[in-house]
């Protein structure tokens, strides 16, 4: 564990209100301020296409917003209702906020660290930075082994691999389907995604016959 408690203030990536301006900042560090938030001391974080509409300022965002919703870390502190992890656990942070209702499923709340994408959900600070709060921990971290072993591969699972599956299987996908992905050149800013959606598709042992890229029109058949 850190010295966490004797510390006020981190380092954290913040959009600064103007489309291209982002600054790296010293903001305080995030405290408990529900029974059911934890604090994690974040390990690794990733940048996502998402974060590039708000960067390019196509998304209405308020100043001052810490960016990113893909992250890794050490559970430093938790609230006094928190049951699912205890403080030194390893944890893959959800993109998406959500609480558990009586019914046993999961309500959605909000977000970290983008913009306001017409969904009523509530944003919140995301995991460019050194300390982050989550709120519903219960709900929102997923423990993993211990150590700094596979942590770019775990990283994935905070959105990339969900959403790539997601895709998947809302397109209801089965074995054997030949398989079109739109927007899978070098410049097509959700490349990560296309790729990890590949990647699931050759794995559910579906067929994949060509990639396209809407930017340049270049195909290739697998």
């Amino acid at each position: 564990m850190s010295n966490f408690k004797s510390k006020r203030m981190m380092k954290a990536v913040q959009w600064e209100g103007k489309p291209f301006q982002v600054s790296v900042n010293e903001v305080p560090i995030p405290k408990i301020t529900n029974p059911l938030d934890a604090v994690v001391r974040l390990t690794s974080a990733a940048i996502c296409g998402t974060d590039l509409h708000t960067y390019r300022g196509r998304i209405e965002t308020k100043a001052g917003l810490i960016f990113g919703h893909e992250s890794i870390g050490i559970v430093e502190e938790i609230g006094s209702d928190v049951t699912t992890v205890k403080e030194g656990d390893r944890v893959i942070v959800s993109a998406i906020i959500a609480q558990d209702i009586d019914n046993g499923g999961e309500e959605e709340i909000g977000g970290y660290g983008i913009g306001d994408y017409g969904i009523p959900l509530g944003l919140f600070n995301g995991g460019q930075a050194q300390f982050m709060r989550i709120p519903f921990a219960n709900a929102s971290l997923l423990v993993v082994p211990p150590g700094d072993e596979f942590e770019l591969d775990y990283l994935l699972l905070a959105d990339i691999w969900p959403t790539a599956w997601f895709c998947l299987d809302s397109a209801e996908q089965v074995l054997g389907d030949v398989v079109v992905v739109f927007g899978a050149g070098t410049t097509c800013p959700f490349i990560p995604v296309c790729l990890q959606f590949l990647l699931n598709i050759i794995r559910s042992g579906r067929s994949v016959m060509r990639l396209l890229c809407p930017s340049s029109w270049r195909h290739q058949s697998l």
